[in-house]
């Protein structure tokens, strides 16, 4: 997921990577409402921010199984970066 993001060449490092995420909880609501080219990160901030999977595949209506893929990828991150 990383590499395919750092590959879009929209000056992102990946998810969560750069420091250029959504912080800000109505933002991202509002972002995940509507399929967008950055809904990636915005996913992945979502998870960061500590909004429940159960709540973003009700706004998205994405499998669980691909955010559970978000969520583990943001517990990997955060044990071994210390986030």
């Amino acid at each position: 997921m990383h590499k395919a993001t750092q590959s879009l060449e929209i000056k992102r490092n990946g998810l969560g990577a750069d420091g250029k995420g959504y912080r800000n909880y109505e933002q991202i609501i509002e972002k995940l409402t509507h399929a967008s080219w950055d809904r990636v990160f915005v996913i992945y901030d979502a998870i960061a921010m500590g909004i429940p999977l159960s709540s973003i595949h009700e706004i998205t209506k994405i499998d669980l199984w691909f955010l559970k893929q978000y969520e583990e990828l943001y517990a990997f991150r955060k044990r071994n970066f210390k986030l």
